[in-house]
């Protein structure tokens, strides 16, 4: 056999284990997270309005009743509570750990403490520093979000068949670097106000959206179902603002 095709099946042979390598030893990472994971189920009192603190991890889904779970994912189960309420404010809490690893607050799976919220209704949702939260809504009437510093995502209803739902009116405010995501969202109207900060509004319906942009702040409307009936942004030389 030439010494070329000795070498070409050795090449392959090698590129071979290690995909083989990798494979298992992804499956075996896999089967470790699935057996490492501890939830944790607290029935709550009555809130209307949710902060989510630096570095913690929230899903916000609406139900027809009202509980939190906490999913501890390759760290050990805290003793303590994961929230505390004041008045009508729940507040979600992040562990030492979350707060050491969420460096960048895009990246939402991985070790730490994910917080899985169900309430009957929400008024307003605030997202501090490095935080991530995700609002799957429907059945609003209003929202007020607030990113200050943090992650937002809000969407529709995957599992909702009610062609009226998330049609409400919504407030946005971000700063400092924050970001604001909606996907699929029925609006009759949408405020909004960027210092330092982007928004992106995808695949929605908007009657009425008002907007402030300053300090290189960045909005842009997607691929939206319908336009907007009236548009009425200001915003500074350094800001954006963009339709697709």
């Amino acid at each position: 056999m030439k010494r070329s095709n000795i070498l070409l099946i050795a090449f392959f042979s090698l590129v071979f284990v290690s995909i083989l390598y990798l494979y298992i030893t992804a499956k075996n990472n896999e089967k470790q997270n699935s057996s490492n994971i501890v939830k944790s189920e607290y029935a709550l009192p009555p809130f209307s309005v949710v902060v989510a603190e630096s570095g913690s991890q929230v899903s916000i889904q609406l139900s027809d009743t009202s509980s939190l779970v906490a999913r501890f994912v390759g760290v050990e189960k805290d003793s303590k509570k994961p929230f505390i309420v004041r008045n009508d404010t729940l507040f979600i809490l992040a562990n030492k750990t979350n707060q050491s690893i969420i460096k960048q607050p895009d990246i939402y799976y991985g070790k730490g403490v994910f917080i899985d919220l169900y309430c009957k209704s929400v008024n307003a949702v605030v997202g501090k520093a490095n935080s991530r939260v995700n609002i799957q809504n429907s059945s609003l009437d209003s929202l007020s979000v607030l990113s200050l510093g943090g992650l937002m995502s809000v969407n529709a209803n995957d599992n909702s068949t009610d062609s009226n739902t998330s049609e409400c009116s919504y407030t946005v405010s971000a700063c400092k670097g924050g970001s604001v995501d909606f996907s699929g969202i029925k609006m009759s109207s949408l405020m909004i106000e960027l210092d330092s900060a982007k928004m992106i509004v995808t695949k929605s319906d908007i009657i009425d959206l008002q907007a402030a942009l300053k300090n290189k702040s960045d909005l842009k409307l997607i691929y939206l179902d319908t336009a907007p009936n009236n548009i009425n942004v200001s915003k500074q030389d350094s800001s954006t603002f963009k339709i697709y």
